[in-house]
This record gives structure tokens, sequence and C-alpha cells, in this order.
């Protein structure tokens, strides 16, 4: 039994998981505060040019004098970059603006206090044209985000979670109480960037290090708390930023707390996941019976002990990776794509909604953002109810396409309905938390534990990356008012469709190797690689497909020397060309046949059909209906039928019956309308029969060896007789019944010669050209009476 199965069945939520949990929760609880902290430190207070009452510097002319020396704007506000060359003791018409002559604000500018005391925008007059350096501010905080994702993930798989986690919360005290005392803004930005850092670092490494302690049944719930954090934390910087107005003082109240985060983080044990993986079993016992302690129980496991763990280390592999393992195998390859947009869209919309809260004109920033904060709390539970039911990856996708579809709905909504538009903004920031609350569950669980951390920090660092194109793609409305939010909308919903092609975790240990998340997707055919001289890699196939099906594998026969046996040796390497479906007589029968029935002839009429609906002389909508209800039913029907009367007679009769359907319109008078389109949809529903017959009749009749070469090359004939069809059709103008005749004539000889055809109705699979010989020359079920390698799998019952 593998190690992840053996942790899974000693571990308990008990007295030392809830206080991890608890410890953990705390630092994500602040560095939530540092990720929104510019919204309230960065505010842009009102401001104008700062004009000095006579020779005095250190009082301001305020009031209606100031109208003498500063421009009104449209609002009857004081400009907030300009200032008059020479003082207007003429004052304007309330209703106008002056005309005089402005300059910039050469004295610096003076600033509205009644919300903020001091922000680093009235610190360092960061407004006009110096503006721009706020976003870069925040830009250069992402960055380190950003780039701390890379790095420290990668370095915990190599140093330990605890290790970096401790790095990155000393790191966070040191950086966010440094900035809080910053002289300039080089400075600020250089410690934020550093902050951003460590910021990557506490969120990594907290979430991974907890769920590794956590049982799988309960580590939705202990994610969603932990997310759950962050979205608290939005609502203590509400309250903070509410409290202290001066922005030194609250970096230094969102800072220092991260000191004594850092003090109790050296009583969390190092993972024993990790400890395994890495080679040190016996520090993963110690701290396997530490925790065993604290819960007041003992290793009770019959596979817990030092030998075991030894004997897990040295299955484990080597225990350095680099980043490159998450691209190197094409299952660790379509997991990183896929959660790599998917963290990038998620990030890239939901900062879309989050950051600009100066947007609702209207509405005090410290209320909205107390509403974006509790709003996520809602959806953040529905989290670890339905991941828990219903699955990681349904979670997850569901939430990146409704927070999709909710952006797109506000494209067409006009700006004067703001409480619709802020109804929709909330309900899709939330879905998006829901989301994010979800990836770092999913992540955890999909990643194995030699590589968890790298790629963990390469799906963050998307996500972040996406929170700093968001910005970017905001410029674009400029050009078109409706891109942005199109392109908001557009990307979740494409990552929430792609997710679907990961594999559930719901349930499942947590992988330690590459092999381990490799064996979750669909296994190589057992066959093939039986025909492919790879016996031992089948016989792993169908004892995984045993096990996910709680069976044994039956049959006396199953063993690795049988499949050897049955295999064959090899004799060089295994290529299949087009010519080996023409090399035997019984092969020529097959492959001649088919391409003549499943392909050439049933695409030819069906498509001669599809593609003629003005002929009939009725709306084109109502026939394309007519042709549409058939197709499903008469596949349907086929379905059925397959399992009753075998192959071979359905194919045969599907495809004579169509022809006869369509001859029979030929004398039928054109104004008889419905009966010509009856005789044609019960023509065109036997074609939809044929179709459905060749794909399984065809797969059944081809050896595996060449299975896949025939079905390609029978599909390519089907495409000839597509494109065929449009000739037939052109030759109408000279000879008005061909095109029926043809696509009458032809599925009836195809019929004809699937009669010549085997039947292969509870027949196994054969799986080599010797075998379709074999069958063809004793005839019957004895062709297939000796023991091949479908007996084999096919006895396997699994």
């Amino acid at each position: 039994m593998a190690f992840g199965d053996l942790l899974e069945k000693e571990q308990r939520m008990g007295f030392f998981q809830t206080i991890l949990v608890a410890l953990v929760f705390l630092p994500l609880l602040m560095v939530a505060s540092h990720n929104f902290l510019q919204n309230f430190t960065a505010a842009v207070p009102r401001h104008w040019c700062y004009i000095p009452a006579g020779d005095n510097a250190t009082t301001e002319v305020t009031g209606d004098q100031l109208k003498i020396y500063v421009p009104m704007d449209g609002n009857q506000e004081p400009d907030r970059c300009l200032r008059f060359s020479t003082p207007q003791w003429q004052l304007p018409a309330p209703n106008g603006t002056s005309t005089n002559a402005t300059e910039p604000c050469l004295d610096g500018w003076a600033y509205d206090r009644n919300v903020f005391n001091s922000t680093i925008i009235t610190e360092w007059n960061l407004v006009c044209g110096q503006r721009t350096l706020k976003d870069f501010a925040q830009s250069i905080y992402m960055v380190g985000v950003l780039l701390g994702a890379l790095v420290l993930g990668g370095l915990a798989d190599r140093l330990g979670r605890r290790a970096l986690l401790l790095w990155s919360l000393l790191q966070m005290g040191v950086m966010g109480t440094s900035a809080a005392f910053a002289p300039n803004l080089a400075a600020y930005c250089a410690f934020r960037f550093f902050s951003g850092m460590s910021t990557a670092g506490v969120i990594l490494n907290g979430t991974s290090l907890t769920l590794e302690w956590i049982p799988s049944q309960f580590r939705a719930m202990v994610s969603t708390i932990l997310s759950c954090s962050l979205t608290l934390g939005q609502l203590l910087l509400a309250g903070l930023a509410y409290a202290i107005r001066d922005w030194r003082q609250l970096q230094l109240a969102s800072s220092v707390p991260f000191f004594l985060f850092f003090l109790y983080s050296w009583w969390i044990p190092e993972s024993a996941h990790w400890l395994i993986v890495n080679h040190r079993p016996e520090k993963a016992v110690r701290n396997l019976q530490r925790v065993a302690h604290i819960n007041g129980e003992k290793l009770e496991g019959e596979g817990i002990s030092l030998e075991t763990l030894k004997q897990e280390e040295e299955s484990s592999g080597p225990s350095q990776r680099s980043a490159l393992e998450l691209f190197r195998t094409a299952p660790m390859c379509g997991v990183t794509c896929c959660l790599m947009l998917a963290w990038f869209s998620n990030s890239f919309s939901f900062f879309h909604l989050a950051l600009d809260l100066q947007r609702f004109g209207g509405i005090s920033i410290f209320l909205v953002q107390l509403i974006f904060g509790a709003v996520d709390m809602p959806f953040r539970v529905v989290v670890a109810v339905i991941a828990n039911r219903l699955g990681r990856r349904l979670m997850q996708a569901a939430c990146l396409v409704l927070g999709g579809l909710f952006i797109l709905a506000s494209v067409p909504m006009p700006q004067d309905m703001e409480v619709l538009l802020i109804t929709l903004t909330v309900l899709g920031k939330g879905l998006f938390s829901s989301s994010a609350s979800c990836s770092y569950l999913y992540t955890t669980e999909l990643y194995p534990t030699v590589i968890r951390q790298s790629g963990m920090g390469v799906t963050f660092m998307m996500a972040w990356l996406g929170a700093v194109a968001a910005p970017m793609v905001e410029m674009t409305q400029a050009f078109v008012s409706f891109l942005p939010l199109l392109l908001f909308g557009a990307v979740p919903i494409t990552a929430g469709i792609l997710v679907n092609c990961l594999p559930e975790t719901l349930g499942v240990p947590l992988a330690h190797t590459m092999k381990h998340v490799e064996d979750r997707w669909i296994p190589e055919s057992a066959c093939w690689l039986i025909v492919n001289h790879r016996p031992a890699m089948a016989l792993s196939n169908l004892q995984r497909v045993a096990r996910i099906n709680q069976k044994q594998l039956g049959g006396d026969s199953i063993s690795l020397e049988m499949l050897e046996k049955v295999g064959g040796s090899p004799t060089g390497k295994s290529t299949c060309s087009c010519l080996r479906l023409f090399r035997t007589p019984a092969m020529r029968r097959i492959s001649c046949c088919l391409m003549n029935v499943s392909s050439f002839s049933t695409n030819l009429a069906y498509f001669g059909l599809s593609m003629d609906l003005p002929t009939f002389g009725l709306d084109i909508f109502l026939v394309q209906t007519f042709f549409g209800a058939i197709d499903i039913l008469a596949k349907m029907a086929c379905a059925l039928a397959l399992s009753y009367f075998g192959r071979r007679a359905i194919q045969a009769s599907s495809l004579i019956l169509a022809g006869v359907f369509l001859l029979r319109n030929i004398p039928v008078p054109r104004e008889m309308l419905m009966v010509r389109l009856a005789l044609v949809v019960l023509g065109k529903g036997c074609l939809a029969s044929s179709s459905v017959c060749s794909y399984l009749y065809g797969g059944e009749l081809l050896p595996t060896a060449v299975r896949q070469t025939g079905t390609g090359f029978i599909t390519m004939m089907a495409r000839l007789g597509s494109m065929v069809a449009l000739v037939v059709l052109v030759a109408r103008q000279q000879f008005p019944f061909l095109p029926l005749v043809i696509f009458g004539v032809a599925p009836i000889v195809s019929g004809i010669a699937a009669c010549f055809l085997p039947e292969m109705h509870n027949v196994p699979l054969l799986d080599t050209i010797e075998e379709v010989e074999n069958r063809a020359r004793r005839k019957g079920k004895e062709a297939i009476a000796e023991e091949t390698m479908a007996h084999i799998v096919h006895s396997a019952r699994i």
C-alpha cells in the first residue's frame, strides 16, 4: 500500500489539525490586507494648487479666495493641476470658467484631509504629471508576488514547506515595517516588492503545509476556511483603514503582527509527505508520532513504521525536481496548462472587479470595501459544501463559467443602472472568490508532493500575471468601449470549459510521485500494449483498472509470463502502414467493404441530401428540423437493435432501406412535397443508422495492430464521399434525376457487400492480422477458440 493511502488511514481531524488551521489562518488574514493596502495608503484625495498666503509659506489661501488663484472646473471644484498665472481679482461668473492664462502648480498641492490625514499621494505629491507612479507602486508589489511565487515555490520543494513559511513570515514583517518608514518613493517601492515576494511565500507554503496534514474528507472544508481568511482580511482592512487614517501607521499596523506569526510558527512540524519524498523517513516518523501524541492517539496503522517509510523512500525517485517536470510528460503538461489558465483567468477578472473601488463614485470606498469583503463569505462557504459532494472539477468549472457570464451580462447594461451593475459586479466577484478558494484545494490535490510547491508557484505566478494584465486590458477601453468587459468575461469561460479536461480528486489521497498523477489519466489499451510487446505495462494497466472497479483480475491466465507468451517476441519495430490493410485476403475483403460501406457510400448519400435542402420546395428551416430529428431517433433505434440483431444485419439493412427510400422518391410527382420529404427523411435516417453502426463494426472488424490505421483510411474515404456528393449535385442541371439515382444505388450496392463481412456480435476484439486470417479460414466461432490476447483481456472481467 502506498504511503499516501497509509497516512490517509492514520490522519484524523484532531486537536493538532485544529490548532494548525488556526495558526496559519492568522497570517493569511493579514496577508490579504497587504494585497489591497494601496486602496487606502494610496488613495487620491481632492487636491488643488497650493497658494501661499502672502510671504508666509506655512499658511495657504482657502475658501472663496481660492477662486482668485485657481480656476474652477465644470463642477465648480478647484482645478487639480492648474492655477492662474496672475491673481484674478475680478471673479468669474458662478456658472462660467475663466479663460485667463494658467500654469502648472509650481508651489505644490494642497489636499483635502477630511478623509485621510496622509497617503503616499500626499506625502510625495503623486498627482497630475506624477499620477502614474501610484499604479507603478502597485505594479511593483504585484511583480514581487509573481516572482515570489516562482522562486519560493520551487525552493519549498527543495528546502521544505516549513522553512520557507518561516522565512516568508520574517521577510513580510521586516519589509512591511520598513515600508512604513520609507524616506522616499523608490525605497517604498523596493520594500513593497520584497513584501510581495513574501506574500506569495506565506500563501503558498501556509496553504500546502496545512492541507498536507489534513485528511482528504476535511480538505475542502479547511481549504475554504483558509480562503475565507483572505476574505476576512479585506473586512479587517476596511476596519483598520477607517480607524487609522495615516498611511505610515496603517502600513505599520498591517506588518508588525508578522513578527508574532514568525515566532509561533516554529511550533509547526514539517510535512510528513515532503520528508518521505525527500528521503528523511526518521524525521517523518518523529513528526507523525508527535502529531499523534498531540491528538492523544498513537500510530495504530499496520503499515506506518520506519521500515515502511524507507521502502516508500526508495520508490519515490529523486528528490530534486525542477519546474521543467511540470511539462515533461503529457499528463503533467495537461494538468499544468489547464491550471495555469484557470488561475490566470480567475485573477484576471477578479482584480478587474476588486481594485477600482473609486469607480463607484457615489459610495464611500470604506463601504464598498466592506460589501466586497462580506459578499465573498457566503460564496466561499458554498465551496466547502459543493466541492465535497459534486467534486472539485465541477465546482471550479462552474464558478469560472458563471463568473464570466455575469461580466458579459454587464456589457449591454446602461451606465445609469448603477444598482444592477453593482449587483452583477458583486455576484461576479463572489464567484471568482469561490473559484480561487477551489483552486488552492484542487491544485494541491492534483500535483504530487515532489513538485507540489513548484506547481503551486507557477500557477500562483500566472494568477498574479493575470492581476498585472487586468489594468493593461482596461486601457483598451479608450479604443473599443466594450472590449475590456468582453475579455474579462470570455477568458474565464474558456478556462472553465478546459478545466473539465482535468481528473477529479474528490476522495483521492494526495499523490507523491509523478507516476501517481499519470495513473489518474486514462490508461493505454492493454490489447495495443501486448501487440506492441509491452506486456508489463499491459498487466499494470489491467491491475489498475481492476483496482478502480474494486475487483480482482479474474482468470488463471492473467500473468506477465502469459502476456509475454501470447504477445510473442519483438521482431524489430512495430510498423504499421496502409499496405497491411490489403496484404492478406481477409484483410482485403474487410478493408474494401468497409471503405465502400461505412465511408464512401454512406457519406456520399448522407451529405448529398443534407446539403440540398432547397430542392424540396419547403421552408429550409423546417426541412433542417426534420433532418435533425430523424437522425436522433434513428441513432437511438440503431443502438437498441445492434445488441439484438448483430452488426452485419443492421449495417446491410439500413443501407439497402436507405437506397430503396431514395429511389422510390424518383417517380413521385414534384407537387407531392410532403411525400417526397417523408421518403427522403426516412432514407436519411437509415443512413444515420448506418453511420453509427459502421464506426462500431469497423472497430471490431479491424485488428488492434492496424485498427487506427484502418480507421484513419476509412475516415478519409468518408470525407471523399462527401466531396463527391457536391459534384453529383452539380450534375442535376443536365440530368435532374441523376443525383437521386446515384444516392440510391450506392447504398444498395454497399448493403449487399456488407452481407459478406463476418458477424462480430459478442466476439472479443482481435489483435493481429493472423487472428483475422485464422477466423476467415475456419469460419464461425471456431476461428477464435484458441487462447488469444483478446480472450485473456476479456477473461479478466474487470
